[in-house]
């Protein structure tokens, strides 16, 4: 992760399209989707504020917000700061943090529109945001570069139309700019022009970031397809000319692109009208069960783009170590805190990568866990976090679809035996979901173990090994040697037996402690019907198919 996070904000045109809560949901998911990044929310829209609505634990605090940080601000500048070092000077002596309120979810806080007193429609409507801009221009900029050196994203709810501080979160703060949109003209013209205007005042600023814009389409009603498609693609007949050419034709126009198509891109990218969502404020993420048609796997979906693609014309790039490396920071300062012993690191990959439709909700009903632990469905994948402070004991596990696997594991005092045999274990479950998930058995699949003694992690000492998977299953004791005896005589800690070591474990194994199962769909049925196998343990020779409760043949990779 680089130093500095990103700006971006949501705009529409008109009211009622669910910006503010595609916002909320967006910021919701990145903080279960990258545990341990910090996430702000700013409330801009101070004609109708209402993000604090959705969420409630933040209600009670009566903390000042951006109309009172900009009041401060203006004071402080005194209408004279066209000298980029005298204003950076006022934003370093004012205690940003005053105006910010945790939600009460972690990693996510949120700058309120203000307090909401008799005075506050007073002081919104006699601000002079033309005046500060014209007087200080560039203090937007900066105080959006102070934001994101504090917070990995920062997502701004900008007012609707044609405003002074919609002009102020579209074009002078932002590096993307959602444009959220209802199928009518109105909304989708206004919601066009604002972007083009926004790229344009950015090339002519001098301004050298980039704003790059995100179409989000929203409040489709699945039951008027042919409406919908209509509008999506266009239709000459009723005039109707499509929100996907008129976003084509824009950004090749902002870009210069040569070919801009963005099929891809919207078939994945459409928020879809749930009447249950038309009730109060509820974040679809933590309310609903999941499940691939659902809403928070809509703006899971979305969010991937916006926070991975360069564009929504170009391809969600492959993991890279970026991923791995901020889990593995989140986990060992866990890790730190509770157990004093070391720790070991166990990642494995597999090639090609998996390309599995798991239904991981359905994975984690009924689960029992273990005291202590705690199972989530994140994204695509699923995460396990253990934490025993009685037993100085933590355990920090993620799975993915693409058959990527990381764990991390804390010891309460340093010793060969529980780290090889955690080890061990782990590579048993990487087993069984492999299994699960019709890995072919000659895939190639690269182990890396890192381990480090006492609660630092300077001396850290790893190995590595390629081999195909179905070595996991064959030949346990010889990839723990190749794996572990190299390890342990870097830590002078003694080697066990890993033969009977082997044998012990796979005896023992039972998966993640999960009593619940996770849903494949079997692409290679006739009948595309979903299995259920426990998760965790390699699936038994009778499986029972879903739906029907009777046992059938094992279905062919």
């Amino acid at each position: 992760m680089s130093d500095r996070g990103e700006v971006i904000t949501f705009y529409s045109y008109k009211g009622e399209v669910g910006r503010t809560m595609g916002l909320a949901n967006v910021a919701y998911l990145i903080t279960r989707l990258n545990p341990g990044e910090k996430v702000l929310m700013i409330d801009f829209d101070l004609e109708a504020p209402g993000l604090h609505r959705f969420f409630k634990k933040a209600e009670p605090s009566k903390r000042r917000g951006v109309i009172e940080l900009f009041a401060e601000l203006a004071d402080a500048l005194n209408g004279r700061a066209k000298d980029v070092e005298q204003v950076r000077r006022v934003l370093a002596g004012t205690k940003i943090e005053n105006y910010i309120a945790n939600t009460g979810e972690p990693g996510l806080d949120l700058m309120e529109a203000g307090v909401f007193d008799e005075y506050y429609a007073t002081k919104v409507n006699e601000f002079d945001w033309n005046g500060l801009y014209n007087h200080s221009p560039l203090l937007f900029k900066e105080l959006a570069e102070l934001l994101a050196s504090r917070y990995r994203f920062v997502l701004i709810d900008s007012r609707t139309g044609v405003t002074d501080t919609g002009a102020i979160c579209t074009g002078l703060m932002p590096e993307k700019l959602v444009v959220v949109f209802t199928h009518d003209e109105q909304s989708l013209t206004g919601g066009l022009e604002a972007a083009e205007e926004a790229a344009r005042h950015r090339k002519s600023s001098g301004d050298l970031r980039p704003l790059f814009v995100f179409p989000l389409p929203t409040r489709i009603d699945s039951a008027e397809l042919a409406l919908r498609d209509r509008w999506w693609k266009g239709y000459k007949a009723e005039g109707i000319v499509g929100y996907q050419p008129a976003f084509e034709t824009l950004l090749k126009k902002i870009y210069g692109l040569p070919s801009c198509h963005l099929n891809r891109y919207f078939e994945r990218v459409q928020i879809q009208y749930i009447p249950r969502f038309a009730y109060g404020e509820s974040i679809a993420a933590r309310v609903e069960a999941g499940g691939r048609l659902s809403l928070t796997a809509s703006y899971t979906q979305f969010a991937e783009y916006l926070l991975r693609a360069k564009g929504p014309w170009a391809p969600i790039p492959t993991r890279s170590l970026g991923w791995l490396e901020s889990r593995m920071a989140y986990a060992r300062k866990r890790a730190a805190n509770v157990s004093p012993g070391g720790i070991s690191e166990t990642h494995i990959r597999i090639e090609p990568a998996l390309h599995a439709a798991v239904d991981w909700q359905q994975a984690l009903d009924g689960t029992a866990n273990r005291p202590g632990q705690r199972v989530q469905r994140l994204g695509r994948g699923l995460r396990s976090e253990l934490i025993d402070r009685r037993a100085r004991r933590y355990e920090y596990i993620r799975f993915r679809e693409t058959g990527e696997f990381y764990a991390l594991e804390g010891f309460p005092v340093a010793d060969a035996l529980p780290l090889s045999l955690n080890v061990t274990r782990l590579l048993l479950i990487c087993s069984g979901f492999y299994d699960q998930l019709r890995a072919p058995g000659g895939s190639q699949i690269t182990i890396t173990v890192s381990a480090s003694t006492g609660t630092t992690t300077d001396r850290r000492f790893s190995s590595e090994v390629k081999v195909r998977r179905s070595k996991i299953g064959t030949d346990l004791a010889y990839l723990l040697t190749e794996l572990m005896d190299p390890l342990l005589k870097n830590l002078g800690l003694p080697k066990p037996d890993f033969e009977t070591l082997a044998e012990n474990a796979r005896r023992q194994h039972d998966g993640l402690g999960l009593s619940a199962s996770a849903t494949l769909g079997n692409k290679s049925s006739a009948s595309n019907a979903a299995t259920t196998i426990p998760l965790g343990r390699r699936p038994k020779k009778a499986i029972t198919t879903k739906g029907t409760g009777k046992k059938g043949k094992k279905p062919q990779p």
